[in-house]
C-alpha cells in the first residue's frame, strides 16, 4: 500500500510539474500554421496535373469500373456499349494527351494508360464469333 501511494505521489508532482513550464503563446502557434500552409502551396504547385491528365484519369477509372460490372454484375450488353464508347473516348483522350502534354508524366500514370491503351485496342479490335447455326429457319434458331 505503500507503494502505491508513492507512486501516486510521482505521478501528481510529475503533473504539477508540467503545470508550472510555460506554454506557448498563441501568436507562435499562428505564425507556425501560416509557415505550414505556405510549404503546403508550393508542394501543391511542384505536383501540378494538367487536364489531359485528369481527362485521363478519369476515363481510364470509368473503364475499370465498367468492365468490373461487366463481370460481376448484370445488364452486360448495356455496360459493354458503355465500355465500347468510353474506349473511342479514351483514344481520343490518348492522342490529344500526347499532342498537347509537354510536362512531367508520373510513371504510376504511364503504367496505368499503357495497360488500358493495350485493353483497349484487344476490345476495339475484336470481332464477333461467327454463329453456330447456320440455318436461317427462325424454329431453328429458338431451338425448336
Amino acid at each position: 500500500m505503500a507503494e502505491l501511494k508513492k507512486r501516486t505521489r510521482e505521478v501528481l508532482e510529475r503533473l504539477k510539474s508540467q503545470e508550472a513550464q510555460s506554454k506557448p503563446k498563441l501568436e507562435n502557434l499562428s505564425n507556425l500554421k501560416k509557415s505550414s500552409s505556405n510549404i503546403q502551396t508550393t508542394k501543391k504547385e511542384s505536383n501540378s496535373i494538367s487536364i489531359y491528365q485528369i481527362k485521363l484519369e478519369k476515363i481510364i477509372n470509368r473503364l475499370n469500373e465498367l468492365e468490373r460490372k461487366m463481370k460481376h454484375g448484370d445488364n452486360y450488353f448495356t455496360h459493354y456499349w458503355d465500355y465500347s464508347n468510353h474506349c473511342k473516348e479514351f483514344i481520343e483522350a490518348l492522342k490529344e494527351f500526347e499532342e498537347f502534354e509537354n510536362t512531367f508524366v508520373p510513371q504510376q500514370l504511364k503504367n496505368r494508360i499503357q495497360d488500358t491503351k493495350i485493353k483497349v485496342q484487344a476490345h476495339l479490335n475484336r470481332k464477333l464469333p461467327p454463329s453456330k447455326n447456320k440455318s436461317k429457319d427462325p424454329d431453328d434458331f429458338i431451338g425448336l
